[in-house]
């Protein structure tokens, strides 16, 4: 079928001066691999402008493809397509290596230029296999077509970038989303399952929960107040699974919005909201039927509130995950707290929902200063010429930006003293002639301002020492410009 539109055959040999094989620019190169010669054809041959070509023709597919499954929204649709594509590059290979073994079977000595044409196509089309393997695996359900190659053919190599660790392919992302639930998992069906024997009667007085927070900027959407705890077993529990739920609703937002492309997205939502979030409330729902309650069983009535508490967790996790990424959920599989209840509540939906949607304030863009630009400028001079707080090169331009209440595009490079910007920042959140929402100045500086080599966390930058009284004295004399 030419997936590639290559020139396989005799009659479409190179010709030196035939223009569609010459001067062809080399693509960049894939995300993962890269096809090499075993000895890389002079520019003056005409295999090289065919190996240009060939190569170009690889990135260009791999782009368009790319595009193309970033387009559809089904996930079955995509697997259908790349499974079509795979058996096509089946078909391919198939032909080529028959007709490679009818030209050694040949009476007459064929001819080496089209050995080498026919080798590069299958190295080529084996290429794409490899690297759609790896950019899409938990799409493919079928391996790369295996062909009948000698052992010494050494036409392709896998290579992986250096900055292969940068992204979260897939395949790294349900392992992390797989670790993130385990918490969750280990109440519903795994050992801290509150029916279990050995949980049944524990006391929990001892046992002590590490609270984290969510360390990104994302703020959450719900909030979960469920009803309060009575006994040493729900106490232990709910700060368990109500902290778990902070922590969880975070780091999956931060997981799924740092994924490459959009159609990774997809795959990992698909993955969290079917695999994780329904799992485990159709297996709460169904335990939750099961229980024989009995108000005059105190463990009965502790395990009746752990597993409704889970479930509420769950159902928050739901609904933030839905809202933040609700343009990659078909519109007939968006849901509401009420349905998500009917589905999982034995068809009923309680009085108190227990998952609040919170009213938050959108976030600050900037600083605002409400004064003269010539004021503004002497306070970035004075910064820069006494301090050196700020880079050489930084321009006005960008600096009056931050300062502007508006969205600006670069961030003004600070060298790497956190205490410095931390006293600067406590300077000009105080400053009448700033606006700055209350108790936003370190989101503000977080995105406002960065290091030479990594970005301001907000938390730490908060957590700072004052620096030295020379460098708080400079700051002091620089604010006294606006």
């Amino acid at each position: 079928m030419n997936l590639l539109n290559l020139p396989y055959y005799s009659n479409n040999r190179i010709n030196q001066h035939d223009p569609t094989f010459k001067n062809v620019q080399v693509a960049h190169p894939t995300k993962t691999i890269h096809v090499i010669m075993p000895e890389q054809p002079n520019e003056s041959t005409p295999l090289f402008s065919y190996y240009n070509y060939c190569y170009s023709q690889v990135i260009l597919f791999l782009n368009n493809l790319d595009k193309s499954l970033n387009e559809l929204r089904n996930y079955q649709a995509i697997c259908d397509e790349l499974n079509r594509i795979f058996n096509v590059i089946a078909d391919d290979q198939r032909l080529l290596t028959k007709q490679l073994q009818l030209l050694e079977t040949a009476k007459r000595k064929p001819q080496n230029e089209e050995i080498i044409i026919i080798t590069l196509a299958i190295a080529f089309l084996e290429c794409i296999g490899k690297e759609l393997t790896y950019r899409y695996p938990n799409y493919c359900s079928i391996p790369i077509a295996e062909i009948n190659r000698k052992d010494d053919d050494t036409i392709t190599e896998i290579a992986p970038l250096q900055n292969r660790n940068q992204f979260i392919t897939p395949t790294v992302g349900t392992q992390i989303i797989d670790n993130l639930f385990s918490n969750l998992e280990n109440v519903v069906q795994g050992q801290l399952q509150p029916s279990l024997l050995e949980n049944r009667k524990k006391d929990f007085t001892d046992e002590k929960v590490v609270v984290t927070f969510n360390k990104h900027t994302y703020r959450l959407l719900y909030n979960i107040k469920f009803e309060t705890w009575f006994d040493s077993k729900t106490h232990y529990y709910h700060d368990l699974l109500y902290n778990d739920c902070i922590r969880l609703r975070g780091e999956l937002i931060h997981m799924v919005s740092e994924m490459q492309t959009n159609m990774d997205r997809q795959f990992i939502i698909d993955y969290i909201i079917t695999l994780k979030l329904k799992h485990f409330l159709t297996t709460i729902s169904q335990m939750l039927q099961g229980y024989s309650i009995s108000l005059s069983d105190p463990y009965a009535k502790s395990n009746l509130y752990i597993m409704n508490l889970a479930r509420v967790c769950l159902i928050g996790t739901y609904m933030e995950i839905q809202n933040h990424f609700s343009q990659f959920i078909p519109k007939d599989e968006l849901v509401t707290i009420r349905s998500l209840y009917v589905d999982y509540n034995a068809g009923t939906v309680p009085l108190n929902t227990f998952v609040i949607r919170n009213r938050i304030k959108p976030l600050p863009k900037s600083f605002k200063y409400k004064g003269q630009d010539r004021n503004l400028n002497d306070f970035m001079t004075s910064l820069i010429n006494n301090l050196s707080l700020f880079d050489q090169n930084t321009t006005f331009s960008d600096f009056k930006a931050i300062f502007s209440g508006e969205i600006f595009e670069n961030k003004i490079i600070v060298k790497p003293n956190k205490n410095q910007l931390h006293y600067l920042i406590k300077s000009l959140y105080n400053h009448p002639r700033i606006e700055c929402p209350e108790n936003e100045q370190w989101y503000l500086a977080s995105i406002c301002f960065k290091f030479p080599n990594e970005e301001v966390e907000r938390n730490k930058l908060r957590k700072a020492h004052k620096p030295t009284q020379e460098a708080m004295d400079k700051i002091d004399v620089a604010i006294k410009n606006l």
